[in-house]
C-alpha cells in the first residue's frame, strides 16, 4: 500500500495530528499547501495548482529542490485539491490522507469535504484531518478504535447509504441514511472500538476530538 499525504492551502492542523497518521510514501501539495509541508519538516514529492497563494519561501523551496510542479491556469474545471488528488492517484497511492481542507471560504472548506466522496477515487481509501477531527469516507467496512464514550458522527454523502453499525450506543441495522440529514451525528462508542459497515452508498464518518486525549 501507497500512502500519500494531500496537503491543500486551508488550515493546518496541530503537526502531531497530521504527523500521527503517518509515514506517508508521498507528499502532493496543493498550492499553498507546500508551506504546510515546510512547517511539518517533510519533503515534496510534487505540487499542482495555479499558485496564487503559496509565499514567496514555498516557491524558493520548489526550485531549491527541484520538486516536479505542475502548474495549471487559474481558470480551471478543478479546484487546486482535487488536482493534487488525481496526482496522488497518477502516481501510484492506494491511500490518501488529507488535511488543509477547511478554513477561509465556505464554499471551498465544503466542496473539498464532498470531492473526497467523488466515485472516480473510490480505488482509494482516503481519510482528512481536520482540526482535532479525524474524517474517513467508508464505502464497505471501517473499524474505529478510541474510547468509551468518544463521538462518532455518520453523514450520508449518497442520495441512498445503507449502514450496520456494531459497537455504538445508538445503533443501525441495515438502515437507510438519508443524504443531507442529521440522523447520524453524536453517536458514541460503547466501547474502545467499533465497526461501521456500508453496504451501499458512502459514508463519511467524524471521529470529534480525536486527538484531544
Amino acid at each position: 500500500m501507497s500512502v500519500a499525504l494531500v496537503l491543500a492551502g486551508g488550515n493546518l492542523p496541530a503537526h502531531d495530528n497530521v504527523l500521527s497518521l503517518g509515514p506517508f510514501d508521498l507528499v502532493v501539495c496543493a498550492d499553498r499547501g507546500v508551506d504546510h509541508a515546510i512547517a511539518l519538516g517533510l519533503p515534496v514529492t510534487a505540487a499542482v495548482g495555479d499558485f496564487d497563494s503559496i509565499s514567496g519561501e514555498g516557491l524558493q523551496f520548489l526550485e531549491d529542490h527541484q520538486v516536479e510542479v505542475e502548474q495549471s491556469p487559474r481558470s480551471k474545471d478543478f479546484s487546486d485539491l482535487e488536482l493534487a488528488i488525481k496526482h496522488g492517484q497518477s502516481l501510484g497511492a492506494t491511500s490518501l490522507v488529507i488535511s488543509g481542507i477547511e478554513g477561509g471560504r465556505a464554499d471551498f472548506s465544503v466542496s473539498n469535504l464532498l470531492v473526497l466522496c467523488n466515485k472516480k477515487y473510490a480505488v482509494m481509501s482516503i481519510s482528512a484531518v481536520v482540526g482535532n477531527d479525524k474524517i474517513m469516507v467508508v464505502r464497505d467496512a471501517v473499524d474505529i478504535a478510541g474510547t468509551t464514550g468518544d463521538t462518532c458522527s455518520l453523514v450520508a454523502a449518497a442520495e441512498k447509504t445503507v449502514v450496520t453499525t456494531h459497537g455504538l450506543r445508538y445503533r443501525l441495522l441495515n438502515e437507510q441514511l438519508g443524504f443531507a440529514t442529521h440522523r447520524g451525528l453524536s453517536n458514541e462508542l460503547l466501547e474502545n472500538e467499533c465497526r461501521i459497515e456500508v453496504a451501499e452508498g458512502v459514508l463519511l464518518v467524524f471521529q470529534t476530538d480525536y486527538w484531544s486525549y
